[in-house]
C-alpha cells in the first residue's frame, strides 16, 4: 500500500479510532495507540504479517493486540465512504453500471449488464460441535477444506457491489445464492438488464449463464459464450485481487 493510500484510508476510519483513543485513555491512565499505529498494525496482519513480531514491534500486549484488530476492523465496516453499494439500489446506478461493462464488451456487443456473480470458498479453521450443529456442512468435498461459501457480484472495474456469507462450504452456489437477499432483487431487475454467472447458477431473464457442452451446437452459441466469458471474467479477477492482496486468505485466522 502506498502512503497515500495508507493516508486516505486513515482519513475515513480516523474518526472512529479517535473515540476509542479518548476512551483508552480515561480507562487505563496512560497514553492510548494512535490511529495510525493502530491501522499499521491491522494492515500487516492482515496482509500475513506475524502476530507476535507486529504487537512486539508497537509495544502492546496480546489483549491489546486483538483489541486494536476488533476496533480497525468496526471502524472499516462502519465507514460510510467504504460501504458497499448495492447493483439495484437505484434506476441510476443500474444504467451506471451497465455503462461500464458496455464500455469493455468487445464492439459494445453486451448492454444491460449490471454485475458479475460468483461463488467462493473462505477457508476457515474445521468448527467445533460446540459451535456448530452439523460440523460437516462446512466441509468442502470438492476442494477438500472446511471454509464458508462466500456469493459475491462486482463491477466491470472488478469492485464487489454486494457479498453474502450465509451458507457453509458443502453448500453448492446455485443454493447459496437463492439464500442471499440479492438474489430476489435481481431477478426484479428492469427489462434489458442482467447480471451474469457461471453454469451453477439457474439461467433467466435477468441472470444470463453460458452454454455448456451438451448445449453448445451452433456458431452463435459459442460467439455467446465469447461475449458473456468477457464480462464473466472480472468476478474471477476481483477474487484473484482479494486473495493477493491480502494473504489472510491463504489460511484460517482465529481472532479471539
Amino acid at each position: 500500500m502506498s502512503a497515500a493510500s495508507f493516508d486516505r484510508l486513515l482519513s475515513f476510519v480516523r474518526p472512529g479510532l479517535l473515540r476509542d483513543e479518548i476512551q483508552s485513555e480515561r480507562r487505563t491512565g496512560t497514553d492510548s495507540i494512535t490511529p495510525e499505529n493502530m491501522l499499521q498494525m491491522t494492515i500487516s496482519w492482515l496482509a500475513g504479517g506475524s502476530f507476535h513480531t507486529t504487537r512486539c514491534l508497537a509495544g502492546v500486549s496480546p489483549s491489546g493486540f486483538y483489541d486494536v484488530i476488533t476496533a480497525v476492523m468496526d471502524a472499516l465496516c462502519e465507514c460510510e465512504e467504504l460501504r458497499i453499494h448495492s447493483p439495484t439500489e437505484s434506476t441510476s446506478r443500474i444504467e451506471e453500471l451497465a455503462s461500464g461493462f458496455t464500455k469493455i464488451s468487445k464492439d459494445g456487443i453486451m448492454t444491460g449488464c449490471v454485475g458479475c456473480l460468483d461463488g467462493w470458498l473462505c477457508q476457515i479453521r474445521a468448527p467445533s460441535s460446540r459451535e456448530v450443529p452439523d460440523v460437516a456442512a462446512f466441509f468442502s468435498g470438492h476442494y477438500q477444506m472446511y471454509g464458508l461459501n462466500v456469493q459475491a457480484i462486482c463491477d466491470s472495474l472488478c469492485r464487489f457491489t454486494g457479498y453474502c456469507f450465509d451458507s457453509p462450504g458443502k453448500v453448492g452456489d446455485s443454493i447459496a445464492f437463492k439464500k442471499w437477499t440479492l438474489s430476489d432483487e435481481i431477478m426484479e431487475l428492469p427489462p434489458g438488464y442482467y447480471c451474469v454467472g457461471d453454469n451453477a447458477y439457474p439461467l433467466s431473464d435477468s441472470l444470463l449463464v453460458p452454454y455448456n457442452k451438451v448445449e453448445l451446437k451452433k456458431k452463435q452459441d459459442s460467439d455467446f459464450n465469447f461475449y458473456l466469458s468477457q464480462l464473466r471474467i472480472r468476478i474471477e479477477m476481483a477474487f484473484g485481487l482479494l486473495q493477493s492482496d491480502q494473504n489472510v486468505h491463504e489460511a484460517p485466522q482465529l481472532l479471539h
